[in-house]
């Protein structure tokens, strides 16, 4: 437990201390070093770090060695996308083995991209947060889900990094950035509803567009099954995605609305200065309203909590962006208590979902040796 914290905490640190830096080299510099080291943490693991590991991680790891010795990257990159693994993810994977059979240097080279991706999202939007305190809250609430959903972590940080494109309005770029992400996970399409919901609530008929989205929201819910099986008869997703809507079981939907959802509903819908950010602010209102949402099909459907997560992504970028603008902010000796007290928040959640109840199977941190 405490290995992680170290490592959230002192990455944090330096990349506050590389945004004060004055020479750009410098700030590259220390950045670098703050993303190597949750990056290094990932590679040292012991392969009992992380359910997807041993489900499908050093499998395809494996399969990309014997390709790479054999120079088969075609038929090993076929084999993947028939198989429902990415052919983005199998490339990384065809790259890596070509260096090296160790599977731990592949792990790290997936953490320091995912990780990387994530501070490059919070630094272009840095003219609305704050992107050290950004990476904060991404080591909290999904570094160590990162290092199980190995896939689906990658796709999600490309789908992060497309919100940039959706607030210029640079609609190539989205494109590529959710193509990236879909080549990586097929989930990753759910991208696209950001970009509909961003113009949707912005536009100018907001009162009757809000009001489609929250219909259609209880729509999708109350239907998923349905809406997962025209997806999939759409060949956008696989056959393999019928389970999201087929395995019912407790999912852990409680948590997710009562200790995710919620308090950021409260954040966005109560807590935020008006007119910070507005058009911003808006579309983040209702990517937690969705996750709020589909936290209910949680309560009963155990992978369902897999498509919320690209809506639960957008929290990097709430989380900083209210914290720093509520309208009630306390101040001690010029330091913003307000952050402070999220920052409480975000260690209680990590503790309770990572460490108490184990959430991904990542505590205890083990090493490899």
């Amino acid at each position: 437990m405490l290995i992680y914290l170290i490592t959230f905490f002192g990455s944090y640190c330096l990349l506050v201390y590389a945004e004060k830096v004055k020479t750009k080299r410098m700030h590259v510099f220390i950045s670098l070093i703050a993303i190597l080291i949750p990056s290094i943490l990932a590679g040292l693991r012991d392969y009992s770090i992380g359910t997807d590991i041993e489900v499908y991680g050093n499998i395809w790891f494996r399969n990309a060695v014997d390709a790479a010795s054999s120079n088969n990257i075609r038929g090993y990159i076929q084999r993947a996308v028939n198989s429902d693994i990415g052919a983005l993810y199998a490339l990384l994977n065809y790259i890596v083995a070509k260096c090296t059979s160790n599977a731990h240097w592949f792990y790290f080279v997936l953490s320091f991209l995912t990780t990387g991706l994530v501070y490059k999202a919070a630094s272009d939007n840095d003219d609305i947060v704050n992107a050290p305190f950004a990476m904060l809250v991404y080591y909290f609430l999904f570094y160590n889900q990162s290092l199980n959903i190995l896939r689906q972590g990658l796709a999600l940080v490309f789908v992060l990094c497309s919100f940039k494109s959706i607030r210029d309005g640079k609609i190539i770029k989205f494109i590529v950035w959710t193509l990236l992400g879909y080549m990586v996970h097929l989930t990753a399409i759910v991208g696209v509803v950001l970009l509909i919901v961003y113009k949707v609530v912005n536009s100018k008929l907001k009162v009757y567009a809000k009001g489609a989205i929250l219909v259609a929201t209880i729509v999708v819910v109350a239907e998923f099954s349905y809406v997962l099986n025209f997806l999939i008869g759409l060949g956008i997703l696989s056959s393999k995605y019928e389970m999201y809507g087929t395995t019912f079981q407790r999912g852990g939907g409680y948590i997710r609305l009562f200790f995710l959802c919620l308090p950021n509903l409260i954040l966005l819908f109560l807590l935020i200065k008006k007119n910070i950010a507005k058009k911003e602010t808006e579309a983040l209102k209702f990517y937690v309203v969705i996750a709020t949402a589909i936290s209910f099909l949680a309560f009963r459907m155990t992978y369902i909590t897999r498509m919320a997560l690209y809506f639960d992504m957008l929290l990097v970028i709430s989380i900083p962006l209210t914290c720093d603008n509520m309208k009630y902010k306390i101040v001690n000796n010029k330091s913003n208590m307000n952050r402070w007290g999220v920052i409480a928040y975000l260690l209680f959640y990590w503790i309770f979902v990572y460490v108490h109840r184990n959430s991904g199977e990542t505590v205890p941190y083990m090493f490899f040796w």
